[in-house]
């Protein structure tokens, strides 16, 4: 699988067009969901320094993964502390909601359209940013946006976590206006994806870019190439967010009354 280049990284870290640093560095341990092989992962180990990480912790990248395969390919490489889950909750993830880790930053890289509770996923991502200082999220989807639970995921399997972890889960849907909609404009869906799925679960985009989302093919191709969107993503804090809620409860209460 390809995605994101070295370069396209410093450019989405670069902290000092969101007038932070002058740096491209992640301040802290790595949180990446569904790592897969680590192929992306590794790349964001070249941001990140050493004396970031808290004290006495060898541990640079937390990593989550559902496969069996790639969680024993993960627990292969240094710094890496893996758990087989497909979620990122108290009881699934206990050391990234603990006083000792550090995080720098979130990453949920082409997840969302396949997992069984992406709603559920981006509340507690959001949650986590906010523990660990406002943290910066990346969040990258393929557009058009459809989602498609593999059989290990519907159905259970040995080769994954999913029989024992998400027995009773509820699946959920995103949804928005147009989605999954070939005859829309990739700038129609991103934009749609960050009004109604982003915004609404919390999240404030702070850069985007548009990346091919290169992954090995089959008998019919040998690669297919899709195009993914990725969102550089603050969290938006509690008190923000009943503010936005008590300003739309007043539109609402003004248009009624216009209506009468």
């Amino acid at each position: 699988m390809y995605l994101l280049s070295s370069e396209q990284l410093a450019h989405l870290l670069d902290k000092s067009a969101l007038g932070n640093s002058c740096l491209p560095l992640i301040e802290g341990q790595i949180l990446d969901i569904g790592a897969g092989c680590g192929s992306i992962t590794d790349r964001y180990l070249a941001f990140l320094r050493q004396e970031h990480l808290p004290n006495g912790s060898s541990t640079q990248v937390f990593a989550t993964e559902v496969s069996r395969n790639m969680v024993r390919v993960l627990r292969r490489k240094p710094g890496y502390e893996v758990f087989l889950t497909g979620s990122i909750a108290e009881h699934h993830c206990p050391p990234v909601w603990g006083d000792v880790a550090k995080l720098g930053l979130i990453s949920c890289l082409n997840v969302l359209d396949r997992c069984l509770q992406p709603w559920t996923l981006l509340s507690d991502i959001r949650r986590l940013s906010l523990k660990h200082s406002c943290c910066p999220i990346l969040i990258g989807v393929v557009l058009p946006f459809s989602q498609f639970l593999e059989a290990h995921v519907k159905h259970g399997s040995n080769a994954s976590c999913w029989k024992w972890q998400c027995s009773k889960a509820m699946p959920e849907r995103i949804t928005y206006p147009g989605v999954g909609s070939h005859l829309l404009s990739f700038e129609k869906h991103a934009g749609s994806f960050a009004r109604f799925v982003l915004k609404k679960a919390g999240l404030r985009v702070a850069r985007f870019a548009r990346v091919p989302y290169i992954s090995a093919g089959d008998a019919v191709s040998p690669l297919y190439v899709l195009t993914t969107a990725i969102y550089v993503v603050q969290p938006t804090t509690d008190e923000e967010l009943g503010e936005m809620d008590r300003v739309k409860v007043g539109k609402v209460q003004d248009n009624s009354a216009k209506g009468h």
